[in-house]
């Protein structure tokens, strides 16, 4: 069975047909917040359905504050539904067993988007599995411990004059914390999540859709709308009684619209308390307090408030921008003494309560503007396209600040009070702000975050897992036409396998991470790139029977290339075109079949010199014909417009280009089926098959020997990690070229463990804070993969280790699909890869080692989120303290569409 997560579709706005408008925050941290209703008649025990929207903000453990009740028929024999410890249970106790139980594999723990949760129970089933069914986000999920109820059982759902309680046990303390949306339940009918929501076409996420069927007679719809908090939107009548949620706690942050709140996994300082759905922060011991937004978005203008609910005794409170690059665990006493040297170095700014306004890196006061106090208001408005921040106390302009580094950061608040705490009120907009918002500045939710330019990542890089059956020729789906493919054996020591038909399928053509030899012969294992996928052979390394494998792939220059060549005619030993100022004359062009490449003639030298091509070598002037299969010729050469197009064939020929009207100006040009055109845009000539939207190249060339680099990528800028490595000689290393370290240009070696090393005259550029060369002398054959980070899709970075159990919180503004870390600074530390088709649930703990043919190990590690990824545990390979590390992220979803994870 093949595997992928992968849905095509058209990207742009997206515009859903049904809008949740409210949602009621349950706030455990300052009171038992719940609802309740108590059934008149007797329903349908036997058959029933529960589905409702949920963002948690709480993921505290053990008894009371990890027990999260959401809906149950409770007394001392009850029917619960409920989330323990961070994982969904459904059960019916009788107060010495279990009729049935249910409880998931899978980690509940994003603060950052929805959950939408569907149990579906039918007792009248006679397969015992059906009857039972729980979906998280329209997925069906698995259970760690499992009995399914006996058939025609009568549970105490639906049960005349038995208390059933939403967002709280029969017994107060243990209550939900968090926000629930569009509750749903259902007397008589067991339904599948699909009755509540539905895949997106334009985004492949999961998304509310209207409920179009019946209730049944203790069935009841609760919209959460203001001033009719319990009512039944149903029809049926069945209201609820509500404790402690007034309407100041009905909000507009819904499924279809989330709002940011404060991160409360974002590890600042362990002295912090998020109450209030994470819009209250409460610090209570001296330098605590660093919290952070869960939005990091990289344009559009947006506008905050923070309310000093409690100053402190010793307040050093600070409100502004955090650069989340930075280490959280080390910056807080250097927002309040202005120290900020070693801790950021983006020149941003804070508002601290004594008046100062200050910026990094070295806390140089800007301006001394009013002092706050208890209950005033700070606004913050951030303008991430013109680079500004402006703080307002009481809706007063405090001072502007101009030129600041908005990249990664987002609305921050510190600080370093007594024992007596600091207590913030936060809003983003998901209430009623006190002051009306800054001209052009709107509030911080899904709705007002650009549509990224990628909907559908699915579409640029996939996952696909296979178990191996021994056929040959077997296709493997992918989804799209990769051009890249990265495979591993997880159940075996057979090697990494990387191909891509940039070097085509013809032998030799295979690679390994692990591996210093040169290009080999697998041409049996590996036997090609497809229009949806690949095809593999028998080989162990591929296909042997019971044998579990992963593949990932990428999309590089897809089927249709278009690209243009600016040619020049120079003197050089005669009349000779040249393309786009290359170094040489009359080069070997490499055309992709279906490639549609323009030759400018509009440049004067061009004058009378037309451009044509020939399948002999000098065309006509050696007796050949002029080739004009897909040719198109426009204009006078040398003037403006002159141009010749050619679309190549399938199955083209060689061809030459040549002069028309002289010989010997001309040179060949390559048509063929593998991928990639001729770039001359730099000091060496080379190959390159781009996807520039996604940021991701294929390159191969010859290098020279005196190294001069300056090797064409495609990308269009510079690239943030390049993995090259020389395909004709043995012993060479992966190299891993990045300047996402410290801003310098640093390698890395994917077959070893070692040590981030600066640039030399061996692997490139010296001095340059872009990558601009990257080869070795001895004019070997060369191939590198390069990528730049692209919003909502990918991204390139580095995060520093705390060494703690609770982990470092890196934001990527996406969900990711896959990630590989690397300890930039440490020896022994391997390089790990982790993805969401081999292990779909968190705690995420299966990865492969590019630097070692080992099968998978599973070691509970990460969360992957819907705005990034949540380190969990303190191993060297990820999490030493104080230590730098290196990730590649590739996007399951934009954060902008995703569902919590």
């Amino acid at each position: 069975m093949t595997i992928s997560k992968n849905i095509l579709a058209g990207s742009g706005a997206v515009t859903e047909a049904y809008q949740i408008e409210q949602s009621a925050l349950f706030d455990q941290s300052s009171h038992v917040a719940s609802m309740v209703r108590t059934p008149s008649s007797t329903g349908n025990r036997k058959t029933w359905t529960l589905s409702v929207w949920l963002k948690r903000v709480d993921f505290a453990t053990g008894s009371p504050n990890g027990y999260q009740m959401l809906y149950g028929a409770q007394a001392a024999h009850e029917c619960t539904i409920r989330i323990v410890e961070n994982k969904l249970e459904v059960y019916e106790w009788t107060g010495s067993a279990y009729n049935f139980k249910w409880f998931s594999t899978r980690e509940l723990r994003d603060p950052s988007a929805w959950y939408h949760v569907v149990v579906a129970f039918d007792s009248t089933q006679g397969t015992s599995t059906n009857r039972l069914k729980v979906y998280i986000n329209g997925e069906q999920q698995t259970s760690s411990n499992l009995a399914y109820p006996n058939q025609n059982l009568d549970t105490r759902m639906n049960l005349a004059s038995l208390a059933q309680y939403i967002g709280r046990y029969h017994n107060p303390a243990y209550s939900y914390n968090g926000y629930m949306a569009e509750f749903n339940w259902l007397d008589g009918t067991a339904a599948a999540a699909s009755s509540f929501g539905e895949t997106n076409s334009a985004t492949g996420q999961w998304i509310p859709k209207e409920y179009g069927g019946s209730y049944g007679t203790n069935g009841f719809y609760l919209k959460f709308v203001s001033g009719a908090i319990g009512t039944d939107s149903s029809g049926q009548g069945n209201n609820h009684s509500v404790s402690n949620i007034s309407n100041a706690y009905i909000l507009l942050d819904t499924p279809t619209n989330n709002f940011a709140t404060m991160d409360s996994i974002f590890v600042g300082d362990d002295s912090n308390t998020f109450k209030d759905g994470n819009l209250k922060v409460v610090t209570a011991t001296l330098n605590g307090g660093l919290a952070v937004a869960t939005f990091a978005p990289l344009t559009g203008k947006y506008y905050a408030e923070f309310k000093v609910v409690i100053l402190g005794a010793s307040s050093n409170s600070i409100f502004g921008v955090r650069d989340l690059s930075d280490d959280p665990m080390n910056v807080v006493s250097g927002w309040h003494n202005r120290n900020l040297t070693t801790q950021s170095t983006k020149n941003i700014g804070y508002y601290g309560h004594s008046g100062e306004i200050f910026s990094g890196p070295s806390g140089t006061v800007l301006t001394t503007a009013a002092t706050y106090t208890t209950n005033d208001v700070i606004g913050v408005a951030i303008d991430y396209d013109n680079s500004t921040v402006k703080w307002y106390k009481n809706n007063a302009l405090q001072y502007t600040k101009t030129s600041a580094d908005l990249e990664n950061v987002t609305f921050a608040l510190s600080d370093s009070s007594g024992s007596s705490g600091f207590t913030t009120q936060c809003n983003f907009g998901q209430r009623a702000f006190a002051y009306t918002p800054p001209s052009g500045y709107v509030t911080l939710s899904t709705a007002n975050l650009p549509d990224p330019a990628i909907a559908v990542p699915s579409a640029h890089f996939n996952s696909v897992v296979w178990t191996g059956n021994a056929t040959d020729n077997r296709a493997i789906a992918v989804g799209f036409a990769p051009n890249f493919t990265w495979f591993k054996q997880r159940t075996g020591t057979n090697s990494h396998g990387l191909f891509d038909n940039v070097r085509g399928n013809s032998s030799p053509n295979g690679l390994a991470t692990n591996s210093t030899s040169r290009e080999f012969d697998w041409t049996g294992i590996f036997k090609g790139h497809t229009s949806t996928g690949f095809t593999v052979g028998t080989d162990t390394a591929v296909n042997a029977n019971s044998n579990n494998y992963v593949g990932w792939n990428w999309k590089a220059g897809g089927a249709t290339p278009v690209k243009t060549y600016v040619v020049k005619v120079v003197s050089d030993s005669g009349n000779k075109y040249r393309f786009d100022d290359f170094a040489a004359s009359a080069q070997t062009v490499d055309m992709q079949e279906g490639g549609t490449y323009t030759f400018d003639q509009s440049d004067s030298s061009n004058s009378n010199h037309p451009f044509r091509f020939s399948t002999t070598s000098n065309g006509s002037h050696a007796s050949g014909s002029e080739y004009t299969t897909g040719v198109v010729t426009s204009g006078t050469p040398g003037s403006s417009g002159a141009k010749t197009v050619i679309t190549v064939a399938a199955s083209a020929p060689t061809l030459y280009y040549y002069c028309t009207n002289h010989s010997g100006m001309g040179g060949q040009a390559n048509t063929n089926s593998t991928y990639g055109s001729s770039y001359f845009d730099g000091a060496l000539k080379s190959t390159v098959s781009a996807n520039q939207a996604a940021g991701f190249s294929i390159v191969t060339w010859l290098s020279d020997n005196s190294n001069a680099g300056g090797v064409p990528h495609g990308l269009g800028v510079a690239p943030e990690l390049v993995i090259y490595k020389t395909r004709n000689t043995d012993g060479s290393h992966w190299n891993v070229l990045t300047t996402v370290i410290d801003g310098s240009t640093d390698y890395l070696i994917m077959n070893t463990t070692a040590a981030k090393g600066d640039v030399s005259s061996t692997y490139g550029s010296t001095t340059s804070s872009t990558i601009t060369n990257f080869g070795f002398t001895g004019n070997p054959q060369m191939l590198a993969y390069c990528f730049v980070s692209k919003p909502g899709y990918s991204k390139m970075g580095v995060y520093l280790g705390n060494g703690r159990v609770d982990g470092t919180m890196v934001n990527l503004g996406f969900t990711p699909a896959w990630v590989m870390i690397k300890d930039a600074l440490g020896t022994g530390n391997q390089w790990i890869i982790m993805d969401t088709t081999r292990d779909p649930d968190n705690e995420i703990g299966k990865y492969l080692k590019p630097n070692s043919n080992t099968a998978e190990e599973d070691y509970d590690r990460i969360d992957f989120l819907s705005n990034g990824f949540k380190i969990r545990h303190n191993y060297g390979a990820d999490n030493t303290n104080g230590r730098t590390y290196l990730y590649m992220a590739f996007a399951e979803a934009p954060f902008k569409y995703a569902n919590a994870r």
